[in-house]
């Protein structure tokens, strides 16, 4: 009864209200709606009464506002709404109805969820308006991201508080959901929209192979890599700056694998951690061959900072520890060496002096490793031998990084050509 009286009023005000720019009579209306849910919200769960909490903004949104607002007024009312729907959202979400379930929750804020969504279709090219309804002005971006990225992003909330560690079959349902709204909209909001498509695919991923670590590592980088992918086909800067946030904890979850291993009881590169690691490393290639084209220089500079980085750390992650304390010891010096070099050449070739700094950085590293490991020599002469070695190395890369770089230039004429 309480839930009808709700729709009636609030039916009537928004009647009332249409499209006039009343802040005062819009404050109203939000308070109203806000305590007719809360009242619903905290009355008996034997009433069913979090169900019609949940369902009673959107009712509200679809039968109270859309029929009569519009312009600068529509999109706030409607933000207010579905904050109201996700609150009671979150309410269900962690106490289920007895006879609903966990399930049952689910499916309930799920359709709350696309409801919103559907919602989102009636108000393309409206104006944001205020922040909500009478409240607080803001811009069209802000105003984008609170519609597609902050409140599915609270649904898809409420739907883990409800399923828990089951609840991968319905955020893999949701990403496909959210990733068609998103091909549906245009500029800021189908940003915000890729967003919370892959927040929803990050986490169905992880829940699906979390008991398995290293298929997991591999399969959230690799899920980074499709996420990469689908920003070919739907252009959006979202899809860049996302898969490189995923791609890099995937790779700092496969390098704390590897480093977790029994010290010097295995061989580099040959156990299941070095796989996934291998795995990771190959998405980090393909988000790089991918961003080749990309307008956005940041993209192509991420993704091969990325790659590099962590490549170099799971090289020395796999040699740290490998085989034997001397033996490791070894490997590492000449990992460090050969990196110096090669970061020098680098520099060199590209002409950029931060590279060249990196790799003379790597040789001082693989002098002190070799200085080290020499100390622990039994033999004076071989600790004397290997001091000298590593003073050479020393003096060759110094020189190398000092020689000037060949410029393939035009000779300088003393008097202008003709």
């Amino acid at each position: 009864m309480l839930a009808a009286y709700a729709v009636a009023v609030l039916v009537a005000a928004g009647s009332g209200l249409g499209s006039r720019r009343w802040l005062v009579a819009g404050r109203v209306f939000a308070a109203g709606s806000a305590l007719f849910t809360l009242a619903l919200l905290a009355m008996p769960a034997s009433q069913d009464a979090p169900l019609f909490g949940l369902g009673l903004p959107l009712v509200a949104a679809a039968f109270a506002v859309l029929p009569f607002a519009r312009g600068e007024v529509l999109r706030p009312r409607l933000r207010t709404m579905g904050l109201l729907s996700v609150a009671a959202a979150l309410r269900l979400a962690a106490a289920p109805l007895p006879w609903m379930g966990p399930v049952g929750a689910a499916i309930a804020i799920g359709i709350a969820g696309g409801a919103w969504l559907a919602l989102l279709e009636f108000v393309d090219g409206e104006p944001a308006g205020r922040l909500l309804d009478g409240w607080i002005e803001i811009d069209e971006g802000p105003a984008a991201w609170i519609d597609g990225a902050v409140l599915p992003g609270l649904f898809l909330a409420a739907l883990g508080i409800a399923m828990q560690v089951d609840a991968a079959p319905a955020f893999g349902v949701a990403s496909v959901v959210l990733l068609a709204s998103a091909a549906r909209r245009s500029d800021a909001l189908r940003d915000a929209l890729a967003v919370s498509t892959w927040a929803a695919a990050m986490v169905a991923t992880w829940l699906t192979t979390r008991t398995v670590p290293t298929l997991a590592a591999a399969s959230l980088a690799w899920a980074s890599v499709l996420v990469v992918w689908l920003g070919l086909w739907l252009p959006t800067p979202s899809w860049g700056w996302t898969s490189r946030i995923s791609l890099t904890g995937a790779g700092l979850w496969a390098l704390s694998l590897v480093s977790m291993r029994p010290p010097y009881e295995f061989l580099p590169f040959t156990t299941p951690e070095s796989a996934a690691a291998f795995a990771v490393a190959a998405a980090w290639v393909a988000a790089l061959y991918s961003a080749r084209t990309d307008a956005d220089q940041m993209s192509r500079v991420s993704a091969k900072v990325g790659l590099v980085a962590f490549a170099f750390l799971w090289g020395h992650q796999e040699l740290v520890h490998a085989v034997s304390p001397s033996i490791s010891s070894l490997l590492l010096i000449g990992y460090y060496a050969v990196t110096s070099v090669g970061f020098v050449g680098w520099g060199r070739a590209r002409r950029s002096a931060g590279l060249r700094r990196v790799g003379l950085g790597l040789g001082i590293v693989a002098a002190l490793l070799a200085v080290r490991g020499a100390w622990n020599l039994p033999s004076a002469g071989a600790r004397i031998v290997a001091y000298l070695v590593v003073s050479g190395f020393l003096l060759g890369i110094a020189w190398w990084y000092r020689q000037p770089a060949v410029i393939d230039a035009q000779p300088v004429l003393p008097f202008p050509a003709r």
